[in-house]
């Protein structure tokens, strides 16, 4: 997969572009379809098959107020994006000042002169373009005069439930870590880069890596079963990850994400990591000493060692 930050340098890399657009945060069982059938229709058309994104996500500059948590940032949503078989991606960078671009010259500029747009599959209730004046009928008549059409997707649902980021976004929060897997079509997973810790788990014989996540939703403080993802192998290691302050070690205010890799040997400092979640093992809790909180530790482990056989051979993607 092609990936272009920016209009620049991308002329000559589209034609017949079958697009869809959106910032497609999470990358849900929704968008999977949705892509599935803008790749297929840009193999019938020997085209290109494309999605165009945004980075930030248009809510974080429209409504900076509104307390909002990201699933997946720009890099997890480009390392999901890639498995799927899209031809290209483009990811616009969303300002204030992108955001009053007119929904014609969006249309003109953008679609049709950039991305030579053959076909446009976009939601039953897509706007765009400044104050929302871009709609489906604007986009028909656009490619009535361009030569493009307009393919609109029905709601997607599962059970009744409307498929929705802000849904999972809910039920992460709430610690309905499998309920969120199911809109998700893969087990929730965080994504980030290992940074310096204080060392305490090596002492302790669980040593941790500590994780610094590029987004934000998070689900409940407490221990979970996972398995971790190492780039650049992407070899897969199950793990226990604690997030919380450490309440036996103190009163500490910094909230901290914390993965102990089960048979790993080596250094993670520096290195990318995708953390998928299993199974909530137990919320946070101060224990009275540390020889008890190890031996907990080590119920948890096997515990995660157990769930091993049946996680082996399920997909992460």
């Amino acid at each position: 997969m092609k990936v272009f930050y920016g209009l620049k340098g991308m002329t000559h890399s589209f034609r017949r572009t079958v697009v869809t657009i959106g910032a497609f945060d999470g990358i849900h069982r929704a968008h999977q379809l949705i892509l599935r059938r803008v790749i297929q229709r840009a193999r019938r058309l020997h085209g290109t098959s494309a999605l165009l994104t945004f980075d930030p996500h248009p809510l974080k500059v429209l409504q900076p107020d509104r307390s909002f948590f990201a699933l997946t940032c720009i890099e997890h949503r480009l390392h999901l994006l890639s498995h799927l078989g899209l031809d290209s991606c483009v990811v616009l960078k969303f300002s204030k000042r992108f955001s009053r671009l007119s929904a014609e010259a969006f249309i003109e500029e953008i679609l049709v002169k950039k991305l030579k747009v053959r076909e446009i599959w976009v939601g039953f209730n897509y706007v765009f373009g400044k104050n929302r004046e871009g709609t489906i009928r604007l986009l028909q008549e656009y490619g009535r005069q361009y030569g493009f059409s307009v393919k609109k997707i029905p709601e997607i649902r599962m059970s009744g439930k409307r498929f929705s980021s802000t849904k999972i976004r809910q039920l992460i929060a709430k610690g309905k870590l499998t309920e969120a897997s199911l809109f998700l079509g893969r087990p929730y997973s965080l994504y980030g880069k290992v940074v310096r810790g204080s060392g305490r788990g090596r002492r302790l014989g669980y040593p941790t890596a500590n994780l610094k996540p590029y987004h934000e939703a998070l689900p409940p403080r407490g221990v979970y079963g996972v398995k971790a993802f190492l780039s650049p192998n992407k070899k897969g290691y199950l793990g226990l990850l604690n997030i919380g302050r450490r309440p036996t070690f103190g009163k500490n205010r910094t909230l901290t994400i914390e993965v102990h890799l089960l048979d790993f040997q080596g250094d993670l400092y520096g290195r990318k990591m995708e953390v998928a979640f299993l199974k909530r093992l137990r919320p946070e809790r101060k224990f009275p000493n540390e020889e008890t909180l190890v031996e907990k530790i080590r119920r948890d482990e096997a515990v995660v060692r157990h769930l091993g056989p049946f996680w082996s051979k399920r997909s992460f993607r």
